[in-house]
């Protein structure tokens, strides 16, 4: 049994939780969409585990609805190369780390380090995870739940738009 004492303590923790608004990241709509590796049709990552996650190094940020979701931010990036791709950023997903070995350097996220990530079934490059620098440990092939995936988007898409390609026969009856 609670007191009036600890009700009102109560009461103020989850005023004060519900309040906590995050400057890292912002949360996209919940979706029952997939992520799935353009190549082979596998699954990525639940479009509800999608966040914006802003990049200090994005030539071009802008919102797009994708995966069933509004307002999905894509940033542009390039790495050291020149080369350029559109990511968007999610806290879940199936991408293995293709490397043991974290790099620091050329980070789009300052204090994160960095693996290219593969598609866990057909083994082609769909993104990367970045971790914190705290965390990333040279056995970690999935992101923690402080790390994230970037996924490229012209490496993804939607299942709900794969399923729409499929065509059934329609039956018709001829008497």
């Amino acid at each position: 049994l609670m007191t009036g004492i600890n009700v009102y303590i109560f009461s103020f923790w989850i005023f004060w939780a519900s309040s906590i608004e995050s400057t890292e990241e912002e949360t996209v709509k919940k979706s029952t969409d997939f992520l799935l590796c353009r190549y082979c049709g596998f699954n990525v990552a639940p479009a509800s585990t999608l966040v914006n996650l802003k990049s200090p190094a994005a030539e071009e940020i802008y919102n797009q609805s994708l995966f069933g979701l509004d307002n999905v931010e894509v940033q542009s990036l390039k790495n050291p190369l020149g080369i350029q791709f559109n990511i968007v950023t999610a806290r879940g997903g199936t991408c293995v780390a293709t490397s043991k070995r974290w790099q620091v350097d050329h980070s789009w996220f300052p204090g994160h380090a960095w693996k290219s990530c593969s598609c866990s079934r057909c083994s082609r490059h769909i993104g990367w995870i970045f971790e914190p620098l705290a965390t990333a440990h040279y056995d970690r092939v999935y992101a923690s739940l402080n790390g994230f995936y970037a996924y490229v988007l012209e490496n993804v898409i939607s299942e709900a738009y794969a399923d729409s390609l499929l065509v059934t026969p329609k039956l018709n009856s001829y008497t």
